[in-house]
């Protein structure tokens, strides 16, 4: 989980060797957050190619960064919910589907199996339409009993439309809804997830007021450990057959 300011990127290395990116940040004025973080991070690990692109939906602070990224990377597959794209990604799409790109429209009820983990789409359902927040991808990534829950930016609409039609929610670690916006993670969805690792991406003195510390307490009041990349900053997590190893870049208290 990357430290892009106000904003999601999630690099995610599969066990057999393929290589996930789940947003990429923003990009305004002249600071790309695809150039000068997500990039940098990459070559740091010696990754220079990223097999799967994924964007959970098209935000400036979700999409921004992939168009370094997608140039520079040589991905196989981009995914994404089927919403309209801006023009600028919607180029860059056109140019490496030349090159041999595939480009895949998720839907609720698609399966993949990918270098070793299964990955569900749970959300949107096909022919959905509503606000791009709410058309966020819902991905649930699974291997054994190790569980990890993405929710892009969705509301708690969508939340209720998940406990209506999703038998199984619960996942060890999720990706807080809307960088912990007080509009998400309503208390029957947190107890339905009932994670042990809540992690919100988030920018440093945001204009949002992100995270809201109502949903900080309520993911702390069903026993989840917290962790904040404005405050812990870049947060890696190793999952083995015991659970999951933390480590972040900054030293942060992980019950703050």
């Amino acid at each position: 989980f990357l430290d892009v300011g106000h904003g999601d990127s999630i690099f995610v290395q599969l066990p057999l060797g393929s290589t996930m990116l789940i947003d990429g940040g923003t990009a305004v004025n002249d600071f790309d957050t695809g150039r000068n973080i997500v990039a940098p991070f990459l070559w740091s690990q010696r990754v220079l190619k990223v097999d799967y692109v994924v964007l959970s939906h098209a935000e400036p602070d979700h999409y921004g960064g992939l168009l370094f990224i997608l140039k520079n990377f040589k991905p196989k597959e981009f995914w994404y919910a089927g919403e309209s794209l801006p023009d600028e990604l919607v180029k860059v799409l056109n140019d490496l589907k030349k090159q041999g790109l595939v480009i895949r429209k998720l839907k609720r009820g698609d399966t993949m199996r990918v270098s070793g983990v299964d990955i569900f789409v749970l959300h949107p359902p096909e022919n959905w339409s509503s606000d791009p927040n709410d058309s966020s991808l819902v991905l649930k990534i699974e291997k054994a009993n190790r569980s990890i829950l993405f929710t892009g930016d969705i509301s708690k609409k969508v939340e209720i439309e998940l406990l209506k039609s999703i038998s199984e929610l619960k996942a060890e670690v999720i990706k807080v809804p809307h960088h912990g916006s007080k509009y998400s993670s309503s208390y029957s969805f947190c107890q339905a997830v009932s994670p042990k690792i809540a992690i919100f991406s988030v920018g440093k003195n945001n204009p949002y007021g992100h995270p809201s510390e109502k949903i900080i307490q309520r993911y702390k009041g069903i026993g989840a450990i917290i962790l904040r990349t404005d405050t812990c900053g870049a947060i890696t997590l190793t999952a083995d057959d015991y659970g999951w190893r933390i480590s972040t870049y900054l030293k942060c208290n992980l019950y703050p």
